[in-house]
């Protein structure tokens, strides 16, 4: 289970001490039913990069989305792996944070996705195919702030 940590915003009278921090359950079940991430990548040079994708929270503690092997995220990926996950919940936000791995999706993850985002008509030949041709990346994170 990830470190649960208090975001830094004590001038706000958010406490720094983690009595009556939410638990991992109610931040899982918001990534859980999210429909748009934030991913956050860095580049090389420290430039941050920040968009919006399709995504699934699995089981296991672990969030899967994909993109373009040539997209600017799967780039910054290649030159700095660190990169934060958030809800797009802006009110009762989950952020995650952790270094993404560029691994193949298991196919129930694929399926989850396909079913997630109404995409169930999809053979399993063809979401196969989507995730064979695009970059994926597995974020299992040990911090969190909710």
């Amino acid at each position: 289970m990830p470190r649960v940590e208090c975001p830094a915003m004590s001038d706000y009278g958010v406490p720094i001490d983690l009595d009556g921090a939410l638990s991992w359950e109610w931040a899982t079940e918001r990534l859980i039913s999210n429909h748009n991430y934030w991913v956050v990548t860095v580049d090389a040079d420290g430039q941050p990069h920040s968009m919006p994708g399709w995504g699934v929270w699995s089981g296991d503690d672990s969030c899967w989305f994909s993109c373009s092997p040539n997209a600017l995220k799967a780039r910054n990926i290649g030159a700095n792996p660190m990169v934060v996950v958030n809800t797009s919940d802006t009110v009762e936000v989950v952020s995650v944070e952790e270094i993404v791995e560029n691994v193949p999706v298991p196919l129930d993850t694929a399926l989850a996705r396909a079913t997630k985002y109404h995409e169930g008509s999809q053979t399993i030949d063809e979401v196969i195919g989507f995730f064979s041709s695009h970059a994926a990346f597995r974020v299992s994170p040990t911090r969190r702030s909710a």
